[in-house]
């Protein structure tokens, strides 16, 4: 069986952090993860959903993430939640691997 990821470099990340702040969105990234973020780290799109709320008010539909990312001296991920703003959901690459059934 084959699944496709969507792929983020740690610039990408922070982009679509930088869009969620502006718009007010209620989930969004610290200066302090990024911080702690491995700069040239590959972050996982884990799961995609369509949202529609930010601090309980109904705004633009938008797209929340769940994202593994890879931080500084650390071997396993950390699971954040980021809202991603329209026009912002096609940043990163596709990749598609084989996953055993």
């Amino acid at each position: 069986m084959q699944k496709t990821f969507r792929v983020l470099n740690t610039q990408d990340l922070r982009d679509i952090n930088d869009e969620a702040v502006k718009r007010g969105y209620n989930r969004s990234l610290t200066d302090r993860f990024f911080t702690d973020v491995d700069p040239d780290g590959h972050h996982v799109v884990s799961v995609d959903a369509l949202h529609e709320h930010a601090g309980g008010v109904r705004v633009e539909p938008h797209r929340r993430w769940s994202v593994m990312d890879k931080m500084r001296n650390n071997g396993s991920p950390v699971n954040v939640q980021v809202d991603v703003a329209p026009g912002m959901e096609n940043r990163g690459d596709l990749l598609t691997r084989d996953i055993p059934a």
